[in-house]
């Protein structure tokens, strides 16, 4: 529901309205920002391993590849709930059978992903979002390499090769 609408339908004071409404700040849904989803995953992993007292170790390639045919009607507390079942479930690594059902069956693969191999998938998609992690890197460094490379703990060097290899068209 729109705010403005609630305030506008008595729903919603509209003096707290005001007093809250310093700056707007527009977020686009999950749905519209699928380059957030692995990072999101990522982060979540890390926060539910902790609560949870386990070592996770990550998402198999048919777990991204749902979490980004997913609609995210939930949004971002959606994709968190996700995550926190995958690492309450899961041994090693979450795959499609820890996740919701409702995002298990958004695993069909397109023609070309049908012929990858598992191999070929789980390549594509860990450099997918390596290659997000490096963009994430340089933008939260203000676009300095060495601190880019000390948020990732790499060296310079790991840093410029990656970047020659993923960001190559982006430079």
């Amino acid at each position: 529901t729109n705010i403005e609408d609630a305030v506008a339908e008595g729903r919603f004071r509209e003096d707290l309205y005001y007093r809250l409404n310093v700056f707007e700040i527009h977020l686009p849904p999950l749905r519209e920002r699928p380059d957030d989803i692995p990072l999101l995953a990522e982060y979540f992993l890390g926060v539910f391993n902790e609560k949870y007292e386990k070592s996770v170790r990550g998402f198999q390639p048919e777990a991204i590849h749902a979490f980004l045919r997913h609609d995210w009607h939930g949004n971002v507390r959606e994709l968190r709930n996700a995550v926190e079942r995958g690492v309450a479930l899961a041994t090693e690594w979450i795959g499609l059978t820890e996740l919701p059902r409702s995002i298990q069956k958004n695993v069909g693969w397109t023609e070309t992903e049908k012929d990858e191999t598992f191999a070929e998938r789980a390549r594509r998609i860990l450099e997918e979002t390596e290659r997000l992690l490096l963009e994430e890197a340089l933008e939260r460094a203000g676009g300095n390499r060495k601190k880019a490379a000390e948020l990732l703990g790499i060296s310079l060097r790991t840093l410029y090769y990656k970047l020659d290899k993923y960001l190559k068209s982006k430079t």
